[in-house]
């Protein structure tokens, strides 16, 4: 991984058994090299931490709370946190909102982009609005995040 967490290519081959053969030879030796090899020169700051507390925890969204706090949401909190490195906020306040007054709508955000990410398509976050300019096989297109309401959640430890 790079400084930023993010996977890295480090080479292609032409067939399976070549592959195979080359990916473990190249697996001890990237095993060896220090961290600052996998760095690309690429990183635009820091990973978000979507679970590194920014506001008090008395206006922690009570969904939010139960995520990052119960036993019983580590797959989810795992889940989200390999998104961290991903995931880019190009005004600043997603990790504010997430913990606090915007957590079902930033939720259904990241959503949509791990689902937008899983078929491939890539993004243009150079602006905060709308949330993800899309850009696949099929062409470009724009997408706004948006949620009606609020869902209730029920927050219980049972391990």
């Amino acid at each position: 991984m790079d400084a930023s967490g993010q996977f890295t290519n480090v080479g292609f081959n032409d067939s399976l058994a070549e592959t195979r053969r080359q990916l473990e030879l190249d697996m001890r030796d990237w095993a060896g090299r220090p961290d600052a090899q996998y760095e690309q020169g690429d990183e635009r700051g820091r990973p978000l931490n979507f679970f590194e507390p920014v506001i008090e925890r008395e206006q922690f969204n009570p969904a939010f709370a139960a995520i990052r706090e119960g036993e019983g949401y580590s797959p989810a909190r795992e889940l989200m946190s390999a998104m961290m490195y991903y995931y880019e906020d190009p005004d600043g306040n997603f990790v504010e909102q997430f913990q606090s007054t915007g957590f079902d709508a930033h939720l259904w955000e990241l959503y949509l982009f791990a689902t937008l990410t899983e078929i491939g398509y890539s993004f243009d976050r150079a602006h905060a609005a709308p949330d993800f300019l899309c850009s696949g096989i099929l062409g470009e297109f724009f997408v706004e995040a948006v949620t009606v309401g609020s869902v209730v959640w029920l927050a219980s430890e049972s391990s």
